[in-house]
């Protein structure tokens, strides 16, 4: 036959052993907002641009889609030596996007953001790379 609790000892039941239930609703609205803020930030395609310090010549870094910082460095220098200024200087005129977390990073550590920064030109000379590429690549006029 089972014995009768003592009444010097509690019970003790499963609800008494419960955290509280407040904190949930916090944690469960922080990871929600997490979780969007990740997904959201995900799929962009990451744009960075550039621009002489005469405003003659604009450049767009697009990493995925082939057009990379290096290639950017290598057509300011085309650009240097068919202008005949050895004294330009490269600037940027994007700012790195922090809301981002996948390219915290990048952020941080790219050399990209050791240039200078200059707020971009109302118009600027955005066609410097159709004279950076081959003929060949262009159709042939008919």
């Amino acid at each position: 036959m089972a014995s009768a609790p003592s009444p010097s000892r509690p019970l003790t039941t499963r609800s008494a052993r419960k955290r509280p239930s407040e904190v949930r609703p916090v944690f469960l609205l922080l990871f929600l907002f997490m979780l969007f803020w990740l997904l959201m930030n995900f799929p962009q395609v990451i744009v960075y641009t550039y621009e002489s310090s005469d405003r003659g010549m604009a450049l767009v870094e697009v990493p995925q889609r082939g057009l990379t910082y290096d290639k950017v460095l290598i057509a300011f220098e085309a650009y240097r030596r068919r202008s005949g200024q050895p004294d330009l200087r490269l600037f940027r005129t994007s700012n790195p996007p922090w809301g981002n977390p996948w390219l915290l990073k990048d952020n941080l550590y790219h050399p990209r953001w050791d240039l200078p920064y200059q707020p971009p030109s109302e118009r600027p000379q955005v066609n410097f790379w159709i004279d950076l590429l081959p003929t060949s690549a262009w159709p042939a006029s008919q």
